[in-house]
């Protein structure tokens, strides 16, 4: 699996179990060995959090220290936020920050590798599933030693989780059996300004500690401070502050290219990114709940026997529990045949029923094959509402195994051919057994999702948070019209339902530019409802890079699911790598690597510094197989972000030669005319675009053949 990887070592599964929700920890060895990992101090750490409505911007600052006698390569695990994307990674060498590049995996890995034999400086960035990510960092001198301490700086954004009414931020600051000993300085700065009246700001795991201050500067912004001197935290820091929402609520954020302010990932004639948001008002009254109906289909043959069918009941009992009085439900359970619990969907709303089905429930045991063909038929062929939300949750820790000519394409087909009423299909795989790419196809041909659940997890957790989600329906059947808007490339693909306490958000590109009256609508029950807004695009508010790689990170997951499903066809995975490396984002496919040895760029401190950035005309040019581009960037106290990029003569990106950190220089890069994956370019006009923080420089370059 490519979202959710295992991982083989000993210190994988250390940190599995004890550090998932902590702040980074550096583990270390002799390079080039096989001996074991060990702790190294985290001696100091600084974060500094800017957090916009929902959408926060973390930089973390650590610094670690070897304190033994020997030259080490460490190892640094750090997890992150679900769906939060780094944006950054710099490693300090010699008191200079130089900033990663992303290129593909193998690539990055045989670098790496090459670079620890040669004893260069390097640290490789990789993605290892569930949002948890692994730097390998190479020397870590002895005590004594200037390059004893690294420091390594990480910055990441993400669209924080919207609750109940809440929206939380959540520092993962767990340092305990982390360090070899306390933190000597830890200290967290966070900035919180919103659009709407915040109308509460609480830390509910330091409220009551004397590290923290809260300060409100208006109802519409606060500061938050956290510091510590010794520091060995046992918990993670969060806020959850309550933005006033009386209504539902239609938003959007912009980026728009803009050649003053260019990011990275921007080529020439690019178009723009929104994002859009539907929110439900914070009080929801039971009578503003769409009735549900729900099918529980339940494996139930052999395979589930042990803690397995354990689990199982002691999920299917929780999920019963939390059905609204006004829901429908029914139970399948299926080994080699069929076992309903009743023969169609019965209400929720008496007791009786309820403890008639935990009895049904206590008494199911593990025995026979897996007749996943006739369970999909008995549950598919309940009397379903067109006004209900209707639902299929459906486990399983295996696949089709009776009757015997029985496939997985054959229970998709028997499904399509049954699923008239369009009920949506929650599909749940239970251990390594389970075929994921089935069930991923069955959930998305049936607007539903799949969870896999392992072989540790426990089935009945997972369950009843699922059920928590879709326990209050508010709005299905969901379409959004967009009023003459030029919209393309949207994530979701299709739109789920609403449901309290939850947002929806919708990623896109746009063409066009304007206010357009943007509508979503859908049905509450039998009564249709809309809401309207007419928003501008680009937005008035400032461009927000965030939203370009918010964009890309969606469609990398929309592929990364299509890649599981139907296997690593090139045409997929090169297109993950694309948008990985234009972005700046870790995938399975790709990754950051820092080197402080690029054979590419020269540095020539032999002439003084240039007093403003600029960029000399390459030579040879015209030329056929190699040119020399040479450029200056003044001396500054504080390091700018330096881009030299190669566009070809219709403004599409070809290459990048440098995406760094620099406090100025005299530079002198070769580029050899071919592309960034090495490929030889053919003869025409080429542009090399020099950025050097916020001055842009261009120049036009002739290759021939």
């Amino acid at each position: 699996m490519l979202k959710k990887m295992f991982f083989a070592t000993a210190i994988t599964l250390l940190l599995i179990t004890e550090s998932i929700f902590a702040i980074g920890s550096l583990y270390a060895r002799r390079p080039l060995t096989n001996n074991s990992y060990f702790p190294l101090w985290l001696k100091n750490y600084d974060a500094t959090v800017t957090i916009t409505d929902q959408m926060a911007v973390t930089h973390v600052d650590q610094t670690f220290k070897n304190e033994t006698n020997q030259r080490l390569e460490g190892i640094f695990f750090f997890p992150l936020p679900e769906n939060a994307i780094v944006m950054e990674l710099i490693l300090w060498v010699n008191g200079v920050p130089i900033q990663a590049q992303v290129m593909d995996s193998d690539t990055a890995q045989s670098i790496y590798e090459n670079t620890v034999k040669k004893l260069i400086d390097p640290a490789l960035l990789e993605y290892m599933g569930d949002n948890i990510f692994k730097l390998s960092v190479f020397p870590i001198e002895p005590d004594g030693h200037q390059m004893s301490e690294r420091r390594i700086e990480i910055t990441y954004t993400e669209l924080l989780p919207y609750d109940n009414g809440n929206i939380e931020y959540k520092f993962f600051m767990k340092t305990v059996n982390l360090s070899s000993k306390p933190v000597e300085r830890a200290s967290i700065s966070i900035g919180l300004s919103s659009q709407k009246e915040i109308l509460s700001l609480i830390s509910p795991t330091h409220d009551n500690t004397s590290g923290i201050v809260i300060n409100k500067i208006s109802g519409y912004e606060y500061q938050v401070t956290y510091g510590e001197e010794n520091a060995h935290s046992e918990k993670d820091l969060k806020l959850l502050y309550q933005p006033k929402n009386d209504d539902f609520e239609l938003n959007h954020l912009t980026y728009a290219p803009n050649t003053d302010s260019a990011m990275f990932f921007d080529s020439a004639g690019d178009d723009s990114y929104y994002l859009l948001w539907v929110t439900p008002p914070d009080n929801i009254s039971q009578s503003q709940v769409i009735k549900k109906n729900v099918a529980f289909v339940a494996d139930i043959s052999s395979s589930m026997a042990g803690d397995r069918i354990e689990q199982l009941r002691k999920s299917l009992n929780a999920m019963v529990d939390m059905l609204n009085p006004k829901d429908m439900f029914n139970i399948v359970a299926f080994n080699t045949g069929t076992h309903p619990f009743k023969n169609d969907l019965v209400g929720a709303d008496s007791y009786a029923t309820r403890e008639e089905a935990h009895k049904f429930i206590n008494e199911l045991g593990e025995v026979g094959m897996t007749n996943m063909e006739d369970a999909f038929k008995v549950s598919l062929n309940s009397t379903w509402d067109d006004t209900s939300v209707n639902a299929l949750v459906f486990l399983t820790d295996g696949k089709p195994t009776w009757p015997i000519s029985t496939s997985a394409e054959s229970v998709i087909d028997t499904v399509a051919k049954y699923n008239s009423d369009s009920v949506s299909i929650f599909t749940f795989g239970i251990g390594d057994e389970a075929e994921e790419s089935f069930l991923k196809l069955l959930a998305k041909q049936n607007s539903g999702f799949s969870i896999m659940i392992m072989e540790d997890d426990s089935i009945d957790i997972v369950m009843e948070s699922f059920m928590k989600k879709i326990s209050y329906p508010l709005i299905k059947n969901i379409s959004i019209d967009y009023d003459g808007f030029d919209k393309y490339d949207i994530f979701p693909r299709t739109i789920p339902n609403l449901y309290a306490s939850a947002q929806l958000t919708i990623l896109g590109r746009y063409r066009n530019t304007g206010t357009f009256k943007i509508t979503f609508s859908g049905n509450i029950g039998s009564q249709p409802f809309s809401l309207s807004n007419d928003l501008t695009f680009p937005s008035d508010m400032p461009n927000h890079p965030f939203v370009a790689r918010m964009w890309a990170s969606a469609k990398i997951d929309f592929l990364l699911d299509e890649i599981e499903i139907y296997g690593k066809v090139p045409e997929l995975v090169n297109a993950v790598k694309y948008l990985g490396k234009r972005y700046c984002i870790i995938t399975p496919f790709t990754s950051f690597i820092v080197i402080d040895d690029n054979p590419t760029s020269v540095q020539d401190k032999t002439i003084p510094y240039a007093n403003a950035v600029k960029l000399y005309q390459n030579f040879p040019n015209p030329f056929k197989n190699i040119t020399t581009i040479k450029f200056s960037v003044p001396r500054s106290q504080k390091a700018v972000s330096l881009q030299l990029k190669i566009f070809d003569s219709k403004g599409k990106l070809v290459n990048t030669l440098m995406n760094e950190m620099t406090a100025g220089g005299n530079f002198s890069v070769k580029w050899y005319g071919k592309d960034e994956n090495g490929k030889s370019l053919g003869s025409g006009f080429y542009i090399a675009m020099l950025k050097a923080g916020n001055v842009i420089k261009m120049m036009k370059m002739r290759l021939i053949k």
